[in-house]
């Protein structure tokens, strides 16, 4: 922070509370959510019963939206600034094949357009019940590119590093 004036954390997104988002809004910190969807999408995550775990991925969406709606003081009282966050995404059998990859993508779509970026990791844990596939990663990437596409969705890893390397841009 002392050299950029900014900072970044990664987090379940689960413990914000109002007295972290003031220290994010201090800090001017740009909030990292791991996260694989909303429910079930992100039922791999957490701990205890698959109950408590979907009230977990609920309280870590409605703190994304927290993060989000959080107002950021801004020189000019004319422009409003709110924190910033992105999502990093694990792809794997739970949430990129048949009916929740299509959850996946209009999920990626509804937080793409509150301004979210993001990244859509491979689960490489090594279990092949959760690991997708080298053909069901195939088919999740390919279908998420078009989507994103299609949907005016440009600013998510991998496929913009992609278009970044061919371009010879940064990162």
């Amino acid at each position: 922070y002392e050299l950029s004036k900014k900072s970044g954390i990664q987090t379940n997104g689960y413990n914000i509370s109002n007295d972290l988002l003031k220290i994010f809004v201090k800090y001017n910190t740009s909030v990292g959510f791991s996260i694989d969807g909303p429910w079930p999408l992100n039922e791999l995550r957490g701990s205890g019963s698959k109950a408590n775990r979907k009230k977990q991925t609920r309280r870590i969406l409605k703190n994304l939206e927290r993060v989000i709606n959080t107002e950021v003081p801004t020189k000019d009282p004319n422009k409003k600034r709110y924190l910033r966050a992105s999502v990093i995404c694990v792809l794997h059998k739970k949430n990129a094949v048949g009916d929740r990859l299509e959850t996946l993508k209009h999920w990626v779509k509804e937080i793409s357009d509150k301004g979210l970026q993001g990244r859509l990791n491979p689960c490489c844990c090594g279990n092949p019940e959760i690991d997708l596939t080298p053909e069901e990663a195939v088919t999740a990437y390919l279908e998420l590119y078009d989507f994103m596409s299609e949907e005016g969705i440009p600013y998510w890893s991998p496929f913009k590093d992609i278009i970044n390397n061919f371009k010879g841009e940064k990162q």
